[in-house]
């Protein structure tokens, strides 16, 4: 009859991707919710308005925000950028990366690519309410788990590569 299908992620060639696809389905799945998109921009929105803070209030206009934006832009994917050097570092070392700090990774993401959507969007478009964006957002940047997590196997994939043919 049906036969009992046993899917490990050991050493699965994607095993990144399928950990990403996980995550963009949990993401899509938060979406109705409606609180979990505005939480989840909360952490790093609040360092934004730390540093709007410690701007004179003669000094903040539009040119001022726009360069705080382009600047938490710029942080943002730069993280996004050293998780990707930690990655290759750790297949490089240890000839692999292990689930747990893959998801890991992921985690750390999942504050990161829907706070990145958000930014851009409100970059774009500086609409006086701004509360209910990261729902615009949200289902947008929950699709960047697959690709990071395709990037990873393709660093995986290289590298094995590499060590077998030399």
């Amino acid at each position: 009859m049906l036969k009992k299908i046993n899917v490990t992620l050991t050493n699965h060639k994607l095993k990144a991707t399928i950990i990403g696809i996980v995550f963009t389905f949990l993401s899509l799945l938060l979406y109705p919710t409606g609180l979990i998109p505005i939480y989840a921009t909360i952490p790093l929105r609040f360092i934004r308005k730390k540093i709007i803070m410690h701007i004179p209030d003669f000094v903040i206009n539009y040119k001022n925000l726009n360069m705080v934006y382009i600047l938490s832009i710029f942080l943002l994917v730069s993280i996004i950028l050293f998780l990707l050097l930690y990655v290759a570092r750790s297949v490089q070392k240890a000839n692999e990366i292990s689930n747990m700090r893959i998801i890991l990774i992921m985690v750390l993401l999942y504050f990161i690519f829907h706070t990145l959507g958000f930014y851009i969007y409100e970059w774009y478009y500086t609409d006086d309410i701004m509360f209910y964006s990261p729902l615009e957002t949200y289902l947008y940047s929950s699709i960047l788990f697959i690709p990071f997590g395709l990037v990873i196997d393709i660093l995986r994939y290289n590298h094995f590569k590499k060590c077998n043919y030399t």
